[in-house]
């Protein structure tokens, strides 16, 4: 008996034709290259987190949700629907979330969290039947002027993970855990660097009256004083409870902030196409490896200011 009838099939071969054509198309990648360089970064992050908290499993299984929620857009679901009828599209969902934990439980059965594992696939079997709408009427205030965007369409998008970020240093504090706290307010700051990873349109940046260096030193200092807004709940709780390690914090987010900045810049380098492959790759090794900011912002930098020169004058 087939689980998955033929047209089925066709479709996630389809899928699989189309990302393979994008990432030789739009990154100039050849797939397995592309896969090799992405696998590298995520098992790098992934030994990087479970060295660094003993929380790990559960950051995991957040990360986890937060991708399948792309999966779940009620327009999307409503097309499968339509498409393959209601049983059929079910099951192509649960495939979909299931071949996307595959990683996910993956690393956790290495690292031996066994029930963190079941979650995730249990999650991929029951978010199947989830719907989120593509729309939500709720306007959400946030403390950023309307300048830059980023911020606001950003943080809006992603304030439950604020709000995580939020209770992990909470629990940090309570359970004395000034690693994890520390990790609470690298996750903010990375959340920031992402709201700066689609190019906007044109026009967004056109509008500037200022010469492309002038254009990314105003970038990059109003993304510095909207970031230290975004940490500064970390930052207070961390500094009355661990004082002595105020440095440490200093540090931290000297070095978040200059990932921001390599962010914002290697955005630019490539605009107005989106970041490519081997861009985020290379991004992922100043993660990694802060020294490698020190010769990847004047790079970018110097990319960034002739791309810009054709739309700023």
């Amino acid at each position: 008996m087939q689980i998955i009838s033929q047209s089925a099939r066709e479709y996630f071969n389809l899928q699989y034709l189309l990302i393979n054509r994008r990432l030789r198309e739009d990154h100039g990648l050849p797939p397995a290259v592309a896969y090799l360089l992405l696998a590298s970064v995520f098992i790098g992050f992934s030994v990087y987190l479970f060295q660094k908290t003993a929380f790990a499993a559960y950051i995991y299984v957040f990360i986890y949700l937060y991708f399948i929620s792309n999966l779940s857009g009620k327009q999307r679901n409503d097309f499968l629907k339509i498409c393959f009828g209601y049983k059929e599209s079910k099951i192509i969902r649960i495939l979909e979330n299931l071949i996307t934990a595959l990683p996910f439980i993956a690393v956790l059965v290495c690292q031996l969290y066994f029930a963190a594992a079941a979650i995730v696939f249990a999650i991929g079997v029951i978010s199947s039947s989830v719907r989120t709408p593509e729309k939500i009427s709720i306007v959400i205030p946030t403390p950023f002027s309307k300048n830059p965007f980023e911020f606001i369409v950003g943080f809006r998008n992603t304030f439950y993970i604020i709000a995580f970020a939020y209770t992990l240093t909470i629990i940090a504090v309570s359970v004395d855990n000034f690693n994890l706290g520390a990790f609470s307010l690298l996750l903010v700051l990375l959340i920031a660097a992402v709201y700066h990873s689609k190019p906007e349109n044109t026009f967004y940046v056109w509008q500037f009256a200022l010469s492309p260096a002038r254009f990314l030193i105003y970038k990059i200092k109003m993304s510095l004083w909207h970031s230290l807004l975004l940490c500064s709940p970390v930052i207070l709780i961390l500094c009355v409870f661990h004082f002595r390690r105020t440095g440490v914090l200093l540090v931290m987010f000297i070095y978040g902030f200059a990932f921001l900045s390599t962010v914002i810049l290697a955005k630019y380098s490539t605009y107005p196409t989106e970041i490519g492959i081997e861009t985020g790759v290379l991004l992922g090794f100043c993660l990694g490896a802060p020294i490698l900011m020190a010769i990847a912002i004047p790079y970018f930098f110097r990319k960034s200011v002739n791309k810009l020169n054709v739309i700023l004058k």
